[in-house]
């Protein structure tokens, strides 16, 4: 994650903090000591993905869905978005959204790994 706080950092903390004033349970996955991190006002768990390959973070996160399930798993910000996403899939996870803050066309070979 960037050393600013930017427009993703505002979105995820903005649906976040909505979402659980509507009743939702809501847990974010962030570095510690991050920007969004230390804005956060719902639960947390601090993880950090250092390149799309971290295997470190995989197993991190396999345990996180290994010990809680979710209804959805969303997930933000390359490379920190292919990690969880993973992850999730590794665990049985249901409910995958990826979201690609960026408007120009994803080519077609990354689509598919991402399928």
């Amino acid at each position: 994650m960037p050393n600013d706080f930017g427009g993703i950092e505002r979105y995820v903390l903005y649906v976040s903090t909505e979402l659980s004033k509507r009743g939702h349970e809501v847990l974010v996955t962030s570095p510690t000591g991050s920007p969004l991190s230390r804005k956060l006002t719902v639960p947390q768990s601090h993880l950090g993905v250092h390149s799309k390959y971290d295997l470190v973070a995989v197993a991190q996160y396999i345990r996180l869905f290994q010990r809680q399930k979710f209804d959805a798993v969303v997930t933000h910000f390359s490379p920190d978005y292919l990690v969880p996403a993973w992850a999730a899939k590794i665990s049985g996870q249901r409910g995958m959204i990826l979201t690609r803050h960026v408007a120009a066309p994803m080519r077609s070979n990354r689509v598919k790994s991402y399928t």
